[in-house]
């Protein structure tokens, strides 16, 4: 090994231990030193020990070690934690990041710096674009304040993949349990499933045992009440080995709070999360156990304003974190809005599909585009045209018409039913503009005009309702009075068209009974 390889494998052996983030100037400054620093970085590069952090200023050149990173993260979920935040936004993040800087703050905060801490579960992407949530301080916000400051050192210690294999392979439940007695042990394995994960009942329990059913229950609520009681002696002694258990598991999982069910595992998750008071839930029809919620929390995500909820999943996703305060993963958040998305789907009614159609297409469209995209979302539903058209006219959900035939919006876009028919619009704005002017009024006017009356008209159906309008006469080509009046302003005396018809009318039946012999 040459002088240089020898002196940039010490450099980096010394930079591995090192608890901030550092730039290739700060740490080869000594000017009798004729290593390249391209060599230096290269080194650092190809080391799976340290990480990359782009900034704008160094173009790069910044580097942390891994683990003082991974570390630095687990302490900033133990202090959200004990705080209640458990989301920040890409700014609050990238100066509270700055702390790993001696000096300077960062611009940006780079994927990078990000990537291996997402892998353990300690921060991951929120659907609300430029933040970030915390899954683990979501958790350990369950647990009392001191025991939070002791998971700060258990989860520091769990990084260790060795560390925490052992800690999988030995510090089993059955080893946990193993300074109860048999009888414990038999009756809490059994009722938590920890055996098949299946749970049996306290009466088939009893039945194994000889013991009544109330016996098992006393004996299952003692138990418990050595794993959570407030005595002084072995106050957290369970508690702790639970905590690591739990922690072991979590970061091997890679921060999911989803655990597949039924499976062993799944039940073994319930039974440290039920000796660490965290709290747990299954919805119905999914096959995971969420870890962080509650039974009553669940309700409101499965039975939402009906009025309201979304169709995408990903705004479901959304949803969840920003209404309902969920802060899993965005893995787990996926999965979970998938879920609830399907469920709210099976249970639409014809009307809210249609209109959820039209919500799928964005604008004002023809009940033909409608039942185009109905089909495509609903395949297993399909319908006509006709029918598509017969529920848009019922304008329930948001739904109504526009004016325009057979063309439907939402009236959370701004649209509403006119209560005005197109002749009877043109014909006030001929009447509004001819007062104002006494001049004949253009075709240009109407339709610069209409949009106060109509946020949508067909150019065709204007055009014939200006050139037929039964109560406007035209003036030359293009230009348009009130019947009632004429080119001078003189009262049109002519007869309207239902004294015309009766006129007619009257024709027809003297004509039909004085009708003269040819």
């Amino acid at each position: 090994m040459t002088g240089s390889s020898a002196y940039i494998a010490n450099l980096v052996q010394s930079l591995a231990s090192m608890t901030y983030a550092f730039s290739l100037d700060e740490i080869c400054h000594e000017p009798d030193r004729d290593t390249p620093l391209c060599d230096v970085k290269n080194a650092l590069l190809g080391d799976s020990r340290f990480v990359p952090l782009l900034d704008a200023d160094s173009e790069g050149s910044y580097f942390i070690p891994r683990a003082a990173l991974d570390r630095w993260f687990v302490w900033l979920n133990t202090r959200l934690a004990l705080a209640g935040v458990f989301r920040l936004s890409e700014a609050k993040l990238t100066k509270i990041a700055c702390s790993l800087r001696k000096e300077g703050c960062w611009k940006a905060l780079g994927t990078d710096m990000v990537a291996s801490p997402r892998r353990l579960g300690l921060i991951s992407p929120s659907p609300v674009a430029g933040e970030y949530v915390f899954p683990l301080a979501w958790v350990l916000s369950n647990l009392p304040p001191q025991q939070i400051t002791t998971a700060r050192d258990v989860t520091s210690a769990m990084l260790d993949p060795l560390e925490r294999k052992k800690c999988l392979e030995t510090e089993t439940i059955d080893v946990l349990l193993a300074h109860f007695d048999e009888r414990e042990r038999f009756v809490v394995t059994q009722r938590e499933g920890l055996v098949d994960g299946k749970k049996e009942t306290l009466e088939e329990i009893g039945h194994h045992l000889g013991l009544s059913r109330e016996r098992v229950r006393q004996i299952e609520a003692a138990f418990w009440k050595k794993v959570l009681g407030k005595k002084k002696r072995g106050k957290y002694d369970l508690r702790n080995k639970l905590l690591r258990l739990f922690v072991a598991q979590f970061i091997e999982s890679g921060g999911t709070l989803l655990v597949p069910c039924p499976s062993n595992t799944a039940s073994a998750t319930c039974f440290l999360c039920k000796g660490l008071g965290i709290p747990f839930y299954r919805l119905d029809d999914f096959p995971y156990i969420i870890v962080g919620i509650s039974f009553m929390y669940t309700r409101q995500l499965t039975e939402p304003d009906r009025d309201t909820f979304s169709l995408y999943a990903d705004r479901v996703s959304r949803e969840l974190v920003e209404e309902w305060d969920l802060f899993m993963r965005e893995e787990d958040i996926k999965i979970l809005a998938q879920h609830i998305f399907s469920k709210r789907v099976r249970r639409l009614s014809k009307a809210e599909k249609v209109a959820l159609a039209l919500r799928h297409i964005g604008c004002p469209s023809h009940y033909s585009k409608v039942t185009e995209v109905y089909n495509a979302l609903w395949p297993d539903d399909p319908s006509t045209e006709r029918n598509i058209h017969a529920v848009l006219n019922r304008e329930q959900y948001g739904v109504v018409w526009i004016g325009v035939r057979g063309t439907f919006a939402l009236r959370e876009w701004g649209y509403e039913r006119p209560d005005k028919t197109l002749f009877k619009c043109v014909e006030e704005i001929v009447r509004s503009k001819y007062q104002e002017t006494g001049r004949p009024v253009s075709f240009d006017v109407i339709r610069a005009e209409i949009g106060r009356y109509r946020r949508l008209v067909n150019p065709t159906s204007l055009y014939f309702a200006a050139c037929f309008n039964p109560n406007l006469s035209r003036e030359g080509s293009q230009s348009f009075v009130p019947k009632c009046e004429c080119a001078h302003g003189m009262k049109d005396d002519s007869p309207s068209d239902d004294a015309l018809d009766q006129i007619f009318a009257e024709f027809e039946k003297k004509w039909a009974t004085e009708k003269p012999e040819s």
